[in-house]
């Protein structure tokens, strides 16, 4: 197991929107990892952000794993399943309009950059929230 595999996963839902310093999140239910995980963090970009006079501003969900029971030694390490919940503060010069999700990747704590498995960036590339 190469990448990261997010499992399961609740989005807070759209709503009417979220406005500056409101918390906007999304809990990763089952997150299957070998690495020493310190962080994951999902990058979200206003969709048509640099157009029309407003600069392109991304917002940016950070969440540390907590570690599930499971555990299994495989030859390269140990594999956990860990669970997330990424959040942020909509800062206060955030462009209004929908945000979704461009980049989702873990940090480990030697600071390597971990991608995901492809085959789940059909999931996370659905992840959006809007901003009033």
């Amino acid at each position: 197991m190469k990448e990261l595999r997010e499992e399961r996963t609740r989005e807070i839902p759209l709503g009417p929107g979220f406005v500056s310093r409101d918390v906007v999140g999304i809990e990763m239910g089952s997150l299957r990892h070998r690495n020493d995980l310190r962080e994951v963090f999902a990058v979200f970009c206003a969709d048509g952000a640099g157009n029309g006079g407003y600069p392109s501003r991304d917002i940016t969900l950070r969440g540390r794993p907590q570690r599930m029971s499971l555990r299994r030694r495989h030859s390269s390490g140990t594999s956990g399943l860990s669970r997330v919940t990424l959040s942020a503060v909509v800062p206060d010069d955030a462009v209004p309009g929908e945000y979704r999700c461009r980049r989702l990747e873990a940090e480990t704590h030697a600071g390597e950059r971990v991608p995901f498995d492809p085959v789940t960036e059909a999931a996370w590339r659905g992840w959006r929230f809007r901003v009033l």
